[in-house]
Parts: C-alpha cells; sequence; structure tokens
C-alpha cells in the first residue's frame, strides 16, 4: 500500500503543463558541477531514417516527503503548482558528442530519485535510479526503437517485428547500464560520476493518458513473470513489495 500511495502521489504533478527540460550540454561545451544539481550521462543510438532522429526521453522526479505533504486533494485546481514540476523532458536532438550513429547526452537536473517514464509511458514496468547532487550519474544507454520494424538493438530484437509494418507504433525502450569501455567525453573524465544503481519499478497508473509500454528486462535488475508481472531481481521477489520510492 505504501508504494502505491507514493506513486500516486509522484504522479499528481507528472503531467504535459508541468513538464520542463532538463539542462542540456551541447558539443562539449564545459561542465562545471554545481553542488545544488544532479547530472546525466548517457548514450543512444540514432536512427538515421527518423525524421527527428532521437525521440525525446521523459523522466518522472519522484516527490520527496516534503514535497508530498503539500499537495492537497487532487480535486484543487492548483495542485500543479504548489511545487516544481517533476516531468522531466531529455531533449533528444542536444547531443554533447556525436561519433556516427551514437550520441552522447549530459543533462542537469534537480536532485532525487528519477523513473524512466518514456515515451509511451513506461507504466508497465520501468526502472528507477538516484541522481545524486555535485555528482555525474552516468545512466549507460538509453535505447529506442520504433515497434512498427526490425531493429539491430540486440536488446529489443526479441520483441520488434521481423518485417516493416505500415501502421504506427510506440517506440519500444531497452537500458544498457554503464559498463568499461563505454564512451566518455575527454571534458568529463576527472569529474565525479556514479554509475546508476537501477532498480526495478512496479506498475503504475496511466496518469499521463500517454499509450503505455514498459521496458525491456535488465539483467539483474529488472524481469517479468509468466504473467507479465514486474520482478526486481535485485531483491528476488515482486517490485511492490521491495522498492522504496521516497528520496532524501
Amino acid at each position: 500500500m505504501r508504494i502505491a500511495t507514493l506513486l500516486l502521489g509522484l504522479l499528481l504533478l507528472a503531467v504535459p503543463s508541468s513538464a520542463e527540460n532538463a539542462q542540456h550540454f551541447k558539443n562539449g561545451s564545459p561542465v562545471v558541477l554545481q553542488p545544488e544539481m544532479a547530472y546525466l550521462l548517457y548514450r543512444s543510438v540514432v536512427h538515421e531514417d527518423w525524421i527527428n532522429p532521437v525521440e525525446r526521453t521523459l523522466l518522472i522526479r519522484v516527490l520527496t516527503p516534503d514535497e508530498l505533504s503539500e499537495i492537497q486533494a487532487p480535486h484543487d485546481k492548483n495542485y500543479a503548482f504548489k511545487t516544481r514540476p517533476n516531468l522531466i523532458v531529455l531533449v533528444g536532438n542536444d547531443a554533447y558528442a556525436k561519433s556516427g550513429t551514437e550520441w552522447t547526452y549530459v543533462a542537469a537536473v534537480p536532485p532525487g530519485a528519477y523513473i524512466l517514464a518514456g515515451p509511451p509511458l513506461l507504466c508497465m514496468g520501468t526502472v528507477q535510479f538516484e541522481a545524486r547532487a555535485g555528482v555525474i550519474t552516468d545512466l549507460g544507454y538509453i535505447l529506442k526503437t520504433r515497434s512498427n520494424g526490425p531493429t539491430e538493438i540486440p536488446e529489443l530484437k526479441p520483441y520488434a517485428p521481423a518485417k516493416h509494418r505500415v501502421y504506427f507504433n510506440p517506440l519500444l525502450y531497452a537500458v544498457r547500464p554503464y559498463a568499461d569501455g563505454m564512451f566518455i567525453p575527454a571534458a568529463l573524465a576527472n569529474l565525479p560520476r556514479v554509475s546508476a544503481d537501477y532498480r526495478a519499478v512496479d506498475r503504475f497508473p496511466n496518469y499521463l493518458h500517454f499509450f503505455i509500454g514498459r521496458l525491456a528486462p535488465v539483467p539483474g535488475v529488472l524481469d517479468y513473470d509468466a504473467e507479465g508481472n514486474v520482478v526486481d531481481l535485485k531483491a528476488n521477489k515482486s517490485a511492490a513489495q521491495a522498492m522504496p520510492v521516497s528520496s532524501r
């Protein structure tokens, strides 16, 4: 019950009208870490045949207990303005570095716990990570492809059709956590950096009224049982029982 209540609270403010863009660093510009901000480093694979080659990615910032206490009943018309927006947009065109079809991004966001949200809204299963103040959190790769055709992304191949389909379909998402050998821009090499500690997030309602989906399984972190229920592999039990969602 606790996780359901907190998820309701964190999503009450997650509406498009309250979204804000992360502060992206572009074209290798200097990155000076500010103690009151958190920083994200992530990579993606560009699809050259897309008109907008890298779609925007949404993160939901988990509201702190203090922020939750400020929210009144949902019928209060001003509830969306009682705290800063908790829906963060990572803008796909604002790359820090490009190497062929692989683009690297650096963005500043408010510190806290974040849920990878999509779109489509990954409310059928996704992951959460903590972004600490004054530190770069390395997310590894955030990978995506359209679900109406084949893909070369290994994590998504099992879920993409073998042949191209004409009709529109939402994106498929996968996460490839940081591993040795992944590209790190030279300008960031000596800055404090930690790998994201991903944890599974259980299902939650589609408050954003988007297409819905779920993140592909992440080895050692996230999987699904035969009925499609989220399994937290780090806790070896259901995510609903294992996942704390409050941030400090």
